[in-house]
């Protein structure tokens, strides 16, 4: 009997992307300039792929997301929304 299984990946923003290129070229607020924390395609390719061999059914591959994980199973959803927007 064969085993399937399956990992949700929840990264950050990803940096390298064709998205973040083209927002950054209507980005009046320069929103998309710097992006600290935002990972690259490589690297979430690689932790992701690692945890998916390693049967992780929730991937968060950059320091951001994983924070943000922690902090989301604590706080209130209520108060976490707050806190986000």
């Amino acid at each position: 009997m064969a085993y399937l299984g399956v990992t949700a990946v929840c990264p950050f923003w990803i940096k390298d992307t064709e998205f973040v290129d083209k927002a950054r070229e209507t980005d009046k607020q320069q929103v998309y300039k710097d992006m600290p924390g935002a990972a690259n395609v490589k690297g979430v390719a690689e932790k992701s792929l690692r945890a998916a061999k390693a049967g992780v059914v929730v991937c968060t591959p950059d320091t951001v997301s994983t924070v943000h994980r922690i902090i989301a199973s604590i706080l209130h959803h209520w108060l976490l929304a707050k806190v986000c927007k």
